[in-house]
């Protein structure tokens, strides 16, 4: 009833997957999720923002080169007229050199060896700001495997939780930290 109406009033049919089109099975068209593109506004750590942009460009399979052009549509602020800037100095960069631009400009200041800051972290206040602060600079490394990042959280725990958590033996850091 539905296709029928939808077929009169609007001129389109939305195909069941077991109507035939001249003898053959049609097949559906794939439906996207509705999914809101994230704004910056260059007020916080850009990372998350980011990660948000490419997990919607994977999902909506947006082709490489218009990741740029989108992600900057939606700048505000200080971000916006960064960015403005940015392009018009040194042209429309490629995903990979704006992403690294945007750490730069916007993110904490970063070191020269973000593992080595890593493996010096330490719990010194609660346990919650330990794993953000562990979270953040594991965001910020390349190359570091599971298993390594949960002995190095594990490391700069004090000694009363360290044993507990080795004792569980975790199988990820996510575990861990839970």
């Amino acid at each position: 009833m539905y296709q029928r109406s939808t077929e009169r009033e609007h001129g389109f049919k939305i195909w069941d997957e077991t109507d035939e089109v001249n003898g053959y099975k049609a097949t559906r068209v794939p439906k996207f999720t509705k999914m809101e593109f994230p704004t910056y506004d260059g007020k916080d750590d850009p990372l998350a923002w980011l990660q948000k942009c490419e997990d919607f460009f994977e999902e909506q399979q947006t082709p490489t080169e218009a990741w740029v052009p989108q992600a900057t549509f939606v700048l505000q602020g200080k971000a916006s007229d960064w960015y403005r800037n940015l392009r018009r100095m040194k042209g429309q960069p490629t995903w990979n050199k704006f992403v690294e631009e945007c750490k730069i400009h916007f993110g904490p200041p970063m070191s020269m060896n973000p593992l080595g800051e890593l493996t010096q972290l330490r719990k010194t206040d609660t346990v919650e700001d330990y794993c953000a602060s562990f979270e953040s600079l594991l965001g910020r490394t390349t190359g570091v495997t599971p298993e390594q990042s949960m002995w190095n959280f594990c490391a700069g725990l004090i000694n009363v939780i360290i044993y507990e958590v080795e004792f569980a033996r975790p199988i990820t850091l996510c575990h861990e930290s839970s």
